[in-house]
């Protein structure tokens, strides 16, 4: 399903009316076709409420980002976080920039921690990786407490594909984004806010 909201105050073109909005956004979807069959949905509302609404038949929402930082993302906003953060799916997000070119996913990289939270991902890790034939890297990083390293070898066995373990120590983000060669980052949320 290709999904576009018009939102109900445009935030580019005030003075267009919601049906041609409506009208260009249709068209926009038909666009993105390129030979596969979908059910093509505009909805007119609030963004992320409407991908949540629309959600509802879904498996997984796949988005990208705008990658907004600072004062612009205060201002505007990011709907890709408020749906990460309320969507009772799962949410693949990729940054828009990165989406340009088609890459393989040969290896998908999940943080855990030990917490049940950490480890609900695995069960859609686990089939993603079977169907695009990936192998998965489990990552923890260390804190005090320390999670017990025979736990994170336990469930990397009990994933039934190829997978390895690494255990670092630092700032969680910062080593998770240090890691080369991979292709894809798939992690639970507790769905905090604020």
């Amino acid at each position: 399903t290709l999904l576009r909201v018009v939102p109900e105050v445009p935030e580019i073109d005030a003075l267009t009316p919601p049906e041609e909005l409506t009208r260009e956004a249709d068209a926009y979807l038909r666009s993105l076709q390129s030979g596969m069959e979908v059910n093509r949905v505009v909805k007119v509302g609030q963004v992320a409420e409407a991908i949540q609404q629309a959600s509802e038949c879904a498996s997984l929402i796949a988005m990208s980002t705008h990658g907004r930082s600072g004062l612009s993302r205060l201002v505007y906003g990011s709907v890709t976080e408020n749906v990460v953060r309320n969507s009772r799916k799962p949410v693949m997000v990729v940054r828009s920039a990165g989406a340009r070119e088609p890459r393989e996913i040969r290896k998908i990289l999940v943080p855990v921690d030990g917490s049940s939270p950490s480890l609900a991902v695995l069960s859609l890790v686990k089939t993603a990786a079977k169907l695009l034939g990936a192998s998965v890297v489990l990552l923890h990083v260390r804190d005090e407490p320390s999670w017990n390293q025979n736990e994170l070898a336990r469930v990397a066995g009990e994933l039934d594909i190829p997978a390895t373990t690494i255990e670092r120590s630092g700032d969680p983000a910062s080593e998770i984004l240090s890691l080369p060669h991979i292709d894809l980052i798939a992690m639970s949320t507790h769905g905090r806010s604020g």
